[in-house]
C-alpha cells in the first residue's frame, strides 16, 4: 500500500471521499456545549525544558565529526548515554546562542556582524511513562538552521540538512517505556558569508554523517554532496542552537500520522472546506486522515470529527462510516534521511525536474464529510478559526489516537476586475517582504507569544495584513500567529536568488514539498512561492504539480518572485496553471505577466514583492532635530553599495514620505483601477535586521524596517499606519520639540567629495565632512502629514496655551497620501494638530503633538505573555522555564508625563530576583559604527557623543532613543519575582522600580504537556459588518459629491513633475514626456530625447534606442550596455545584469527610465533638487 502521490493518487482520494467515506451521520448531540475530547493513547509533550548545552571548541574551522569528538570524556562520546554532562550548560528552548553577539557591531553585505556559527551540542534526559509500551515515540522540531544530527541512547537516529522545514523521529525503538532516555542533537549552523572557514553541503545518503563539507570556502571541496543555495548568511540569518519549539508525541500503534515528511515520510491529515456559499454561511467540511497500522494486525476503524469553535463549543459533529486498514507491510521502518537513495545518481543529476515525489510509508486514508451550516469563515478582517478534533475508534467503538488541529474555513479565488478574493470580497493586501528568520536583537530569537505580540504590532498597529516571506520557508510558530491575527501569508521554499540545476535543484523541489506537506492546513497560507527569481518553465510547471498532488483543496497561489524577462511570451511558460501568481519587484515585467496571463487565458495576482529598500535608523527624526542636526555618516557615491561606507543618507522624515508615496505607485494600480495591475504589494522589510546591510559604516543593522530590531516603532511604521488604514487616519510626521535658534543649534557641516577609485571609468567615493559649518532655518521647515485613503485635506493648527492658529492647508494630496506644509515655524507653540476632512469638509480625524521639555522621571512598563481564565479575567504569564522572555519599556517623560522626543540620555540599570537580565539595544553603537568610534568627534553627539563602540546588549545601561527604549530579561527554572530598578543621572530625578513574577512550570520525568504562551487574539463575539461604501478617494481617481450620489471624473495626474535643463540651458517637451519623480528615489525622464538634445549640443554619445521592445543600447569605454523597456536592469556585453530599483517603460514611444541610475553608466552627470523640482543635466562637451 506504498503510496506515491501524483495528480492520479489526488484523483483516488477524492473518488475515495464520494464513494467510502462519506458522512454516514452527523450527531446532534452536545452541539454548543464545552467540548472536551475523549481520552486516547495520544499525548503530545512540551520538550522544550531542561536541555544541557555546550559549544564544540573551534567549531567554526573543523569538520562536524571533529567538533563533536573534541569534546569527548573517558572514551565517551557526548551522545553516550553515561557522558558526563555535568559542567554543561542549563538552557531550554528557544536558546538563541546568537542573542548575545548579533547587532553589535558594523552591518555588512554578507550579512550583520559578527555571530557565531559553527557545531552546538544538546542533551536532554527523559522518561517515557509505562503505560506507552506499546506504543510509538516521536520527536519533533520545528526546524534548525542549518543541520540537526540526533542520536538516542548513544545510537544514531537519523539526521536533517536542509534547514526548511519541521522533521520528527521515531525513537520508539530506542526508548524503554519507564527507563530513562537520553536525546543528544548536534547543531551544525556554518553558512556562507560568514567567520566560517568550513560550510555545511548535503551528506550524501549512506556517506558518513557530515561528510560533505568545504574546508577553506569552496576554494576546495570535500565529499560529493551539493551545497544548499539557501545557506548564506546575506538574507538568512545564521540563528545557531535549538531556536525551535520541541515536541515529544506519543501514540498507539494505529494512529493518525504527522505532517513531518522529514524523516517519518508521512504527510498527516489534511483538513480543507468547499463546496462555499459565502451570503448563506455554508461549506462542506472535509477531513482526510492519513492512518497507519503498526499493531501487525488488519483491522476495521473509523473516524468521528468534532469540530470546536473559539469558545470551545461543539459546532458540528460527524463521522465516516468504519473501512479496513490493513498492517502496514513496513511497520517499524525508521528512517536515516527522508532524501532518496537515487538522488545523486547521473539520470537524476543531469534531469532534476520533477524529481520530487511524496512516497509515504504504508498508510491507509480515511475521509470524513460535512455539509456545515452557519460557518463563520476565515479572513483578514475575522481571523476566527476552529479546532478540529479527529477522532480514531476500532471496531469496537474503542478511541485509538486523538489529533488536534486549529484551522480555519475560507474560500480563496482571483478576480481580474476586484483582485484576491477571500470569501468572496475583494482585500487588497498590504504588507511587508520579511526575512522568515525574523530576527531580534538582545533576544536572538523571540518565544512564542512574542512572534504574536510582532505579528499583533504588524496587523493591529500598522494596520498591514500581508507577509512575504524570504526566501525559506517560514517559523511554524510565526504561521501558527498569522492564522490568529489574519495575516496573509507567501510560503517560500528554499533559494537564494537564481535558477538552479543538478541536485541544487532537486533539493529544492523537496523544501517545497516539505513546507506544503506542514503549512497546507494553514488558512493564512494563500501563496506558495517557488523562488526568489524566475525559474524556467518545466520548473514552474513542476512546483504547480507538487502543489496539485499535495494541497490540491487549498485555493492556494503559486508563482515566483519574478517571471523573468519581459514580453508575454517569456511569461506564458512560467504561468500556464491554475491559481497562478506573477512577482515583480519594483514593478518588473509586472504589464508582461498580465499579457502572458491572458494569452493562456488564466489569470492570476500580480505580487510587488520588494520594494521601499531603503535604509534609515529609528533614532534620526530629520534635519532640524538636535543633536546633529544631520544624519552624521560616510554616504557613497558612484556605487550602491561597499562595505565601510553608506549607501543611504536617509533621516526618518525623508524615508517615511519616500515609503508612502512608492506605496501609491501599487496602491494607485491595484486591481480595478489604474493599470488594474497589482493584488498585494510588499515592502522590504517589517524589521530592522541582520540581513545584507547597505549603510555598513553608520549601523549595525539593515535599518529598513518599520520598527527597530527590538520592534520599537519607526517614523516609518506610523507613516504606513496612516496610509494603510481603512478607517480615517492622520499622521504628522516627527516631533514638536525643536529648540530655539542659538549659535548652538540648527549647525551642521558641510561635505566634499572623496574619490575612493573608478570602477571602469565610473569614480566612485563617499561625502566626507569638512570644518565648513552650516546652519539650517527652522522657521522655514516643511512639514509632513501622511492621510489614509479617504482624507482630502488636512488642515495643521499651531497650539499655543490651549489656541489653535491656523498654519498651513493642503488639498492636494501627493501620491493620494502626503500632505505638505512649507514654511512652518517650528520652533513655536506648545504643539501642532492636524485636523483631516473628507470631500465634505467633515472633520474625520486628528492627530496632536505636544511639544516636550526636560526629563524629570522615568516609566517603567514590563511586559509579559497573558493567561485568561474561565472567567474571562486576564493575568500575567511568565513562565519559570528557562527561556520565557518579559521585556520592560522604558520612558524618559517630561513634566507633563510626555515622553521627551529628543531625550538621548543614558539609562543605567540594576536588577535582583529570578530572572537573567539582558539588557537592550541601541541604533548606531557598537564596534565599528562611525557615530560610536573616534572618527566621527566633533561631528556626531547622540547618546552624549560617546566614542567606546561599544554595544550596549548584555550592558547594564542603554542609552534612550527619542526618548524610549526596552529591557528584556529571561526566566529561570525557578518561580520568583525580578525586580528592575532606573535611574539616570539628572538632577532631582528619583530611580524608578517595577516587578514581574513568573510562574513555576513543572515537569515529570523531564516531560510537560504545559505549551509555550501564546498572545490571543481577541475577536468579537459576532461576525464584522462590512461596508459595501466605496471610499471618497480611491486611488487616483478624484471624487466630487453632491450629497447624494458620488460621481467619478476624470482620473488625476499624481505625478510630481521636474523642471528639466541641459547645462544649465532650458530644455522643453511635450508635457506627457515631462522628467517625473522615480520610484522609490531619483527622477524618470525620457532619455532618448535627452541623449538627442546632448547629441546636438555636441556631445559624443554612442547610443540607439529601437526595438521591440524599445531598448537603448550605448557603448562606452570597451562595453555595449542595454537598458529594456519592462525591465529593471542593465545588461553589461549582452549578459551580466545589474538590478536597478525601477523598470525602464515605453511611454508613447518614447523610453523612459530612471536617469540618475542609467546616465550614471554613461558618465553623464545628474543635478536633482527635490525642494524645487528641478534637474540640471550635466555633460563636458568638448
Amino acid at each position: 500500500m506504498k503510496r506515491t502521490l501524483s495528480l492520479i493518487c489526488s484523483f483516488a482520494v477524492a473518488l475515495q471521499a464520494l464513494l467510502s467515506a462519506v458522512t454516514v451521520s452527523a450527531a446532534d448531540d452536545g452541539i454548543g456545549a464545552t467540548y472536551t475530547a475523549p481520552e486516547s493513547p495520544a499525548i503530545t509533550y512540551n520538550m522544550n525544558l531542561d536541555w544541557k548545552y555546550k559549544e564544540a571548541p573551534n567549531g567554526v574551522t573543523t569538520p562536524f565529526k571533529t567538533a563533536y569528538e573534541a569534546v569527548a570524556k573517558n572514551g565517551k562520546q557526548f551522545y553516550d548515554v553515561n557522558y558526563d554532562d555535568s559542567d554543561w550548560e542549563s538552557v531550554s528552548i528557544p536558546h538563541a546562542v546568537n542573542g548575545e553577539d548579533s547587532f553589535m557591531n558594523t552591518t555588512r553585505d554578507s550579512g550583520g556582524g559578527a555571530g557565531r556559527m559553527g557545531v552546538f551540542l544538546y542533551r536532554k534526559t527523559f522518561t517515557i511513562p509505562e503505560s506507552t509500551k506499546d506504543g510509538k515515540v516521536f520527536f519533533e522540531l520545528e526546524g534548525i538552521r542549518q543541520a540537526a544530527y540526533v542520536w538516542v541512547n548513544g545510537e544514531k537516529v537519523g539526521y536533517y540538512e536542509a534547514g526548511i522545514s519541521a522533521m520528527g523521529f521515531d525513537i520508539t525503538k530506542y526508548v524503554t517505556p519507564g527507563q530513562p532516555a537520553v536525546i543528544a542533537i548536534a547543531n551544525d549552523s556554518t553558512s556562507q558569508g560568514g567567520n566560517s572557514n568550513r560550510i555545511m553541503f548535503e551528506t550524501v545518503p549512506g556517506e558518513e554523517w557530515g561528510s560533505s563539507y568545504t574546508p577553506d570556502n569552496f576554494k576546495t571541496r570535500f565529499g560529493e554532496g551539493s551545497g544548499y543555495s539557501w545557506n548564506v548568511r546575506s538574507f538568512n540569518e545564521v540563528q545557531a542552537g535549538l531556536v525551535y519549539d520541541a515536541y515529544l508525541h506519543i501514540k498507539g500503534n494505529v494512529y493518525q500520522t504527522l505532517p513531518l515528511y522529514n524523516n517519518l515520510k508521512t504527510t498527516g491529515n489534511y483538513i480543507y472546506a468547499d463546496n462555499f456559499d459565502t451570503r448563506a454561511n455554508k461549506a462542506t467540511i472535509h477531513v482526510d486522515a492519513e492512518i497507519r497500522n503498526e499493531s501487525a494486525k488488519d483491522g476495521n476503524y473509523s473516524l468521528e470529527v468534532a469540530v470546536v469553535d473559539n469558545d470551545g463549543k461543539l459546532a458540528y459533529r460527524f463521522d465516516a462510516k468504519a473501512q479496513s486498514v490493513p498492517a502496514a507491510k513496513d511497520a517499524g521502518a525508521v528512517f536515516e534521511t527522508a532524501v532518496e537513495s537515487d538522488v545523486y545518481d547521473e539520470a537524476n543529476i543531469a534531469n532534476p525536474v520533477g524529481r520530487a515525489k511524496v512516497n509515504t510509508v504504508d498508510v491507509t486514508h480515511i475521509t470524513a464529510s460535512y455539509n456545515a451550516e452557519d460557518v463563520r469563515f476565515w479572513s483578514v478582517e475575522d481571523p476566527y478559526l476552529y479546532t478540529v478534533y479527529s477522532i480514531l475508534k476500532d471496531s469496537s467503538g474503542n478511541v485509538v489516537d486523538v489529533q488536534k488541529k486549529v484551522t480555519g474555513f475560507r474560500k480563496v479565488t482571483y478576480d481580474e476586475n476586484q483582485g484576491v478574493m477571500i470569501n468572496d470580497k475583494a482585500v487588497w493586501l498590504k504588507g511587508y517582504a520579511q526575512r522568515s528568520t525574523n530576527e531580534w536583537a538582545v533576544i536572538g530569537v523571540s518565544p512564542d507569544w512574542l512572534t504574536d505580540y510582532d505579528m499583533s504590532l504588524l496587523k493591529d498597529g500598522n494596520n498591514a495584513n500581508f507577509i512575504r516571506w524570504m526566501h525559506v520557508a517560514p517559523k511554524p510558530a510565526a504561521v501558527r500567529s498569522s492564522d490568529r491575527y489574519g495575516v496573509v501569508v507567501v510560503c517560500p521554499a528554499g533559494d537564494k536568488e537564481r535558477d538552479e540545476d543538478g541536485r541544487a535543484w532537486s533539493q529544492r523541489e523537496e523544501a517545497m514539498r516539505d513546507a506544503m506537506i506542514y503549512f497546507r492546513n494553514s488558512p493564512s497560507v494563500l501563496f506558495w512561492e517557488t523562488g526568489n527569481q524566475a525559474i524556467s518553465d518545466a520548473k514552474a510547471v513542476a512546483m504547480s504539480k507538487l502543489r496539485d498532488d499535495i494541497d490540491p483543496h487549498g485555493m492556494r497561489f503559486i508563482g515566483a518572485r519574478s517571471t523573468g524577462k519581459a514580453g508575454a511570451a517569456n511569461a506564458q511558460g512560467q504561468l500556464n496553471y491554475e491559481y497562478n501568481y506573477a512577482g515583480t519587484m519594483y514593478g518588473g515585467y509586472a504589464a508582461a505577466a498580465k499579457e502572458a496571463m491572458k494569452a493562456n487565458g488564466i489569470m492570476g495576482p500580480i505580487v510587488e514583492t520588494e520594494y521601499a529598500r531603503e535604509e534609515s535608523p529609528r533614532r534620526i527624526w530629520d534635519d532640524f532635530s538636535p543633536p546633529d542636526f544631520d544624519y552624521v555618516n560616510k554616504t557613497l557615491y558612484g556605487k550602491s553599495k561597499l562595505d565601510g561606507y553608506d549607501a543611504h543618507d536617509q533621516t526618518q522624515e525623508s524615508i517615511t514620505v519616500s515609503n508612502v508615496m512608492e506605496y501609491d505607485g501599487y496602491y494607485s494600480n491595484r486591481a480595478g483601477t489604474g493599470q488594474s495591475l497589482y493584488s498585494a504589494e510588499a515592502m522590504m522589510v517589517w524589521s530592522d535586521s541582520n540581513m545584507h546591510g547597505r549603510n555598513s559604516a553608520s549601523e549595525n543593522c539593515r535599518t529598513s524596517g518599520r520598527v527597530d530590531p527590538v520592534r520599537q516603532t519607526k517614523e516609518m511604521y506610523e507613516g504606513t499606519r496612516a496610509a494603510h488604514s481603512d478607517k480615517s487616519a492622520v499622521h504628522i510626521i516627527g516631533h514638536w520639540s525643536y529648540p530655539e535658534v542659538s549659535d548652538s543649534t540648527y549647525n551642521y557641516f558641510d561635505k566634499t567629495k572623496i574619490v575612493l577609485g573608478t570602477d571602469g571609468n565610473t569614480e566612485y567615493g563617499y561625502y566626507k565632512y569638512t570644518n565648513n559649518k552650516l546652519k539650517r532655518n527652522p522657521t522655514k521647515k516643511t512639514v509632513y502629514a501622511i492621510g489614509s485613503a479617504d482624507i482630502a485635506k488636512v488642515e495643521l493648527y499651531r497650539i499655543d496655551n490651549g489656541k489653535e492658529t491656523l498654519i498651513g492647508s493642503d488639498n492636494t494630496a501627493a501620491n493620494s497620501f502626503v500632505y505638505q506644509f512649507d514654511n512652518i515655524d517650528v520652533t513655536l507653540g506648545d504643539g501642532v494638530i492636524a485636523k483631516a476632512y473628507d470631500a465634505r469638509g467633515t472633520e474625520l480625524a486628528t492627530d496632536e503633538i505636544a511639544r516636550t521639555y526636560d526629563a524629570v522621571n522615568i516609566k517603567l512598563i514590563p511586559h509579559t505573555a497573558v493567561k485568561t481564565d474561565e472567567n474571562g479575567n486576564t493575568t500575567g504569564d511568565w513562565r519559570a522555564d528557562g527561556s520565557d522572555i518579559a521585556y520592560f519599556d522604558v520612558q524618559v517623560v517630561d513634566k507633563n508625563g510626555n515622553i521627551c522626543a529628543l531625550n538621548y540620555d543614558r539609562i543605567d540599570f540594576t536588577y535582583s530576583g529570578e530572572g537573567v537580565y539582558l539588557g537592550g539595544y541601541n541604533s548606531g553603537t557598537g564596534a565599528g559604527c562611525f557615530q560610536n568610534n573616534a572618527e566621527s568627534a566633533g561631528l556626531s553627539n547622540y547618546f552624549g557623543g560617546v566614542k567606546d563602540g561599544v554595544s550596549t546588549i548584555r550592558k547594564n545601561y542603554v542609552y534612550a532613543e527619542n526618548g524610549t527604549n526596552r529591557i528584556f530579561v529571561k526566566s529561570t527554572r525557578k518561580a520568583g519575582t525580578f525586580k528592575l530598578t532606573a535611574s539616570m543621572d539628572i538632577p532631582g530625578m528619583l530611580p524608578v522600580s517595577a516587578e514581574i513574577t513568573s510562574l513555576a512550570v513543572e515537569t515529570k520525568n523531564g516531560l510537560t504537556t504545559q505549551m509555550p504562551s501564546i498572545l490571543p487574539k481577541g475577536l468579537s463575539s459576532d461576525r464584522p459588518s462590512v461596508s459595501t461604501i466605496a471610499p471618497l478617494k480611491p486611488l487616483a481617481q478624484k471624487f466630487t459629491a453632491d450629497w447624494n450620489k458620488v460621481v467619478i471624473e476624470k482620473e488625476v495626474d499624481t505625478n510630481v513633475y521636474y523642471t528639466t535643463t541641459i547645462n544649465g540651458k532650458e530644455f522643453n517637451v511635450p508635457d506627457k514626456f515631462r522628467t517625473r519623480k522615480g520610484t522609490p528615489s531619483g527622477v524618470f525622464g525620457p532619455i532618448s530625447l535627452i541623449l538627442d538634445q546632448l547629441k546636438a549640443d555636441g556631445a559624443d554619445i554612442d547610443y540607439t534606442v529601437d526595438g521591440s521592445p524599445l531598448t537603448l543600447t550605448f557603448r562606452r569605454n570597451g562595453h555595449t550596455y542595454t537598458v529594456t523597456a519592462g525591465e529593471n536592469e542593465i545588461r553589461t556585453d549582452g549578459q551580466n545584469p545589474t538590478e536597478i530599483v525601477q523598470n525602464a517603460e515605453d511611454i508613447d514611444g518614447e523610453l523612459f527610465v530612471n536617469l540618475n541610475e542609467v546616465f550614471s553608466y554613461m558618465g553623464v552627470g545628474v543635478q536633482q533638487n527635490d525642494t524645487d523640482k528641478t534637474v540640471n543635466i550635466v555633460y563636458n562637451i568638448e
